[in-house]
């Protein structure tokens, strides 16, 4: 099940929140999300009474307008917030809406440009870093923040067209997509996203109308206006707006066919009276029980931000070849600084061993594969496991662009593969022994490690210098290989 969420309308009077928040935690939804409309309650402070009155859901802000706020204000706020309730506050942040920014005189020239730079410079204030960026619109020279948070909160965007989308794929947390879209659109959206550079660990987020009624025209009288207003703006009939409105019997298949098309957070947005009463209903027809996820830790975070620099200079090794990556544009791809970058492996030669390690591992868990399938036959275990080696690592890009490589500097990606190859050794002689320990227990492991070793040196050096048909050399090897456990 995905995450299930409810909105605070803006609507609500702002003393109304505590109450709310608590009744909402008392359903079991995951998260309670803010609007942020100028005029209306703001965000900030609306998440510290909601999160004051609380103790278990995520507190999210959907979304705050970066035209309104300097960086280094928001990254101060979204810090207390953190550290006070580590793991429970997600940072939604937009564009605004341009006549609302006009009107209070904050209208930018470059919009994207704002947001980009906003997010990267907040997300650097929030790890802890001093932040100097003289950007398009951002200029900050040498902030940071005396109380970072142990847990740096999620940034998401609340964003609507392709360059904006693939700019939240690019730099984000997570996505934002508005009321009315459906598993089309959602799709749609992302294939933007994805392009911008997203990985599996980007968060869809999706706002739904809800309104638990079994009367069509009594439901079309009570939400027809806003279902109208929305479709017009989303551009689209109003008969194709995604909705739950209707019986609550439906609403399973409206959450199944969000989620099956790619949302992971689903946030209810009630319509007409008794919104809690609606949320329990709905809640109700789901099932089960939230069960909430474990607070993220400052390690969580950390992980999920190298992960996505090591993306990064994957994808660039690949494109440009890696003596040609440059630790500024590493950083730019991932959505972070360079000093981010640079705590993070402390120099090139840290990313690229990095970056060597998991490909070796994705690549040798292949290896593990091809050996297990065939039990103990050894010789046909070890001939589809050296041939598989081969033949990924002619298909594996990186592996090719290692290969086209220059190698000269002590950082290469090539010396993982030759003279600084103990990942490779290390990691496919334990696939190998773990296999022989389970198929071949009368081989004993000494020999079981000489053998190892040998045929992994052997492929590893086929692999630099083929000499010959691939399926030739994986027979050869393969002999070798039985011959030294017998």
């Amino acid at each position: 099940m995905p995450r299930i969420g409810v909105m605070f309308d803006r609507d609500h009077a702002p003393e109304e929140l505590p109450a709310y928040a608590v009744a909402a935690e008392g359903i079991g939804v995951d998260d309670l999300w803010l609007v942020e409309d100028l005029g209306w309650a703001g965000s900030v402070s609306s998440a510290a009474l909601a999160l004051a009155a609380t103790s278990r859901i995520r507190v999210c802000i959907g979304i705050a307008p970066v035209p309104l706020r300097n960086p280094a204000l928001l990254a101060m706020e979204l810090a207390t917030l953190a550290r006070v309730y580590p793991g429970r506050v997600v940072a939604g942040l937009g564009h605004g809406v341009t006549d609302w920014m006009r009107q209070v005189g904050e209208e930018r020239k470059s919009k994207l440009a704002l947001l980009e730079e906003s997010i990267v410079a907040v997300r650097g204030m929030l790890l802890g870093e001093t932040v100097t960026l003289d950007g398009r619109e951002v200029h900050l020279d040498g902030v940071g923040l005396v109380h970072p948070p142990s847990v740096v909160p999620p940034i998401v965007t609340g964003v609507v067209r392709p360059r904006s989308l693939e700019l939240s794929g690019r730099v984000a947390d997570g996505t934002i997509l508005a009321e009315g879209n459906g598993p089309e659109q959602i799709a749609a959206a992302l294939g933007h996203i994805r392009r911008g550079g997203a990985g599996a660990a980007h968060e869809l987020i999706t706002f739904v109308y809800l309104h638990v009624n079994d009367d069509p025209a009594n439901a079309a009288e009570v939400t027809g206006e806003l279902v109208a207003a929305q479709a017009q703006w989303l551009g689209i009939p109003q008969g194709e707006l995604f909705t739950l409105i209707g019986p609550a019997r439906d609403i399973p298949a409206g959450i199944q066919a969000l989620t099956d098309a790619g949302a992971g957070t689903i946030v209810l947005r009630p319509l007409g009276p008794d919104p809690i009463g609606q949320t329990r209903i709905a809640r109700a027809a789901l099932g089960g029980s939230v069960t909430p996820a474990e607070p993220p830790s400052m390690t969580d975070s950390r992980a999920r931000i190298r992960e996505a620099l090591v993306d990064a200079a994957r994808e660039l090794t690949v494109m440009r070849g890696w003596e040609d990556v440059r630790m500024a544009d590493v950083a730019k791809a991932a959505g972070v600084s360079r000093q981010t970058l640079y705590n993070e492996f402390d120099g090139r030669a840290g990313l690229a061993e990095a970056l060597a390690v998991r490909e070796i591992r994705v690549f040798v868990s292949g290896v593990h594969r091809h050996l297990a399938a065939h039990g103990a036959e050894a010789r046909a275990a070890a001939h589809a496991a050296i041939l598989f080696a081969l033949e990924e690592a002619d298909r594996n890009p990186l592996v090719r662009a290692i290969l086209t490589s220059g190698r000269g500097g002590a950082d290469e990606l090539l010396p993982y593969l030759t003279t600084r190859a103990d990942i490779v050794f290390d990691a496919a002689g334990d696939v190998i022994r773990e296999w022989a320990a389970e198929h071949l227990p009368g081989v004993a492991p000494g020999t079981v490690d000489v053998a190892a070793d040998v045929v992994v040196r052997l492929t590893v050096s086929h692999i630099v210098l083929p000499t010959g048909p691939r399926a030739d050399a994986a027979d050869v090897l393969a002999g070798v290989f039985v011959r030294l456990l017998t």
